[in-house]
């Protein structure tokens, strides 16, 4: 059975990231060490955490004893946040649907507006103070 809505990768993988560093409580963590946890591509995730460091959710320290730490309170980042810098801002109006629509009224274009709003809503209501325990 398919999902109907789906996250991609890269968004994944700075969600999931971005939870574990703020569950390690001001301790940097690496991308080998999310990598592994994570079974993803040491590669991709440096690229999605470069995006997270410039859109400044976290500060990166190199060295041995290096990684990323969030730059802001658990409570400030928000999983609307972190999905938009990884994808971009979700747009509630959805304008694909008007020029292959047939009927007056487009009813696919209710669906899939209904469906990105019930999607900006559930992840702007979740900060990652939420998955701390």
């Amino acid at each position: 059975m398919a999902n109907v809505v789906q996250l991609s990768e890269a968004s994944t993988l700075a969600m999931h990231a971005m939870m574990m560093i703020a569950m390690s409580k001001d301790k940097y963590l690496n991308v080998i060490d999310m990598a592994w946890r994570t079974n993803a591509s040491r590669n991709h995730l440096s690229k999605v955490m470069q995006q997270l460091a410039k859109a400044q959710l976290v500060y990166s320290l190199r060295g041995p004893s290096g990684g990323f730490i969030l730059a802001k309170n658990p409570s400030e980042i928000t999983l609307l946040s972190i999905y938009e810098v990884i994808e971009g801002p979700i747009n509630a109006v959805d304008n694909s649907h008007k020029s292959t629509c047939p009927l007056e009224k487009c009813y696919l274009k209710e669906l899939s507006d209904s469906f990105s709003l019930q999607m900006k809503v559930a992840l702007e209501a979740k900060t990652l103070k939420d998955f701390m325990g």
